[in-house]
């Protein structure tokens, strides 16, 4: 199993699972400075894997410590919305993830 930006590994079996083998340029770029604090930016193309640039990171974090952490992840689109809420359930963290439309 190819080396997945430092996500963890339970993280990244999930991944495997799903067909995802590698990081995207996008992933590679975002997600080792998301990990470690840090603001980030990316811009890519239609299903580039901008979604999970910022999900894995919300998760991992979530994941390695579920207590007072929180995110909130606004979307354009309640497609997206969707989207972002079905990989927190495959993702199993005892996380919860509520839309509101």
């Amino acid at each position: 199993m190819l080396n997945f930006c430092k996500i963890i590994f339970e993280i990244v079996q999930l991944l495997f699972v799903l067909g995802l083998k590698k990081p995207t340029p996008i992933q590679q770029n975002c997600i080792p400075r998301i990990l470690v604090g840090e603001d980030c930016i990316g811009c890519a193309k239609t299903g580039s894997g901008k979604t999970l640039a910022f999900v894995l990171p919300i998760l991992q974090k979530l994941c390695e410590d579920p207590y007072g952490i929180f995110a909130l992840v606004l979307t354009p689109t309640r497609e997206l919305a969707f989207q972002v809420k079905n990989f927190t359930l495959l993702c199993h963290c005892n996380i919860y993830c509520y839309i509101f439309i």
